[in-house]
């Protein structure tokens, strides 16, 4: 399955593959290849389905704030008088490293309905999501031998080698355009083993779509309370 990766100059050595029982007790899942077409990763659709994504994202946060604006601010605001910049950094660093609930939308959306500083608020959220994904990668061969995460690493994995095939090391930089979770996707490159450097690159992918989605929550409540 990762042929293609084997040589690539962004890996450490050959990826952990980790096999689930299915694949081990299949003798024929070495041969079996599935014809080239099927495995291509059409990009016009991925396009469409984020733009369609993110403006859904908009006209919910503008819903929400029109309906439930005034419970939302106070339940935030609730959250941050009790644990303060801590508990925000704490929480989306086990949300982005352990996949743990509530999702990093969570706090998100505590920072852009708060009255506080969002620009304070917006770079705690970014460092801890950057230690969460370091932790994540570290963690990734412990993890993946865990059966729920490496359920989702399976999963996400098979449209990683879509877009590795195609793309390389940049399928890091698309994946992070797509709702795919940031923590699996560091997983993914730990198993992969992705030399540190390159997943530096891989961490700074992530601002880019914390900011996004910032800003489509902030401008969406603003639309929908004003």
């Amino acid at each position: 399955m990762l042929a293609a990766l084997d040589a690539g100059p962004f890996l450490l050595k050959t990826p952990r593959i980790v096999q689930t029982p299915t694949e081990e007790a299949d003798p024929t899942s070495a041969v079996a290849a599935p014809p080239a077409e099927e495995g291509r990763w059409d990009v016009r659709r991925a396009v469409i389905r984020i733009v369609v994504s993110l403006g859904l994202f908009f006209a919910f946060m503008a819903a929400l704030a029109k309906l439930f604006g005034p419970q939302i601010e106070a339940a935030g605001q609730m959250f941050v008088d009790r644990f303060g910049l801590f508990g925000l950094a704490a929480g989306m660093l086990f949300a982005d490293a352990l996949s743990m609930p509530p999702p990093p939308l969570f706090y998100i959306l505590i920072v852009a309905t708060s009255p506080g500083s969002h620009l304070v608020g917006m770079t705690v959220i970014s460092v801890a999501s950057m230690l969460a994904g370091i932790a994540g990668y570290k963690l990734s061969a412990l993890l993946s031998a865990r059966p729920f995460f490496q359920r989702r690493i399976d999963a996400t994995r098979a449209r990683m080698d879509k877009l590795f095939e195609r793309y390389g090391f940049w399928a890091f930089a698309i994946a992070s355009a797509t709702p795919m979770p940031f923590s699996i996707m560091c997983y993914v490159a730990g198993v992969y083993r992705v030399k540190p450097k390159l997943f530096a690159l891989v961490l700074l992918f992530r601002i880019p779509r914390l900011l996004v989605m910032y800003w489509l929550a902030r401008a969406g409540w603003m639309t929908g309370s004003g």
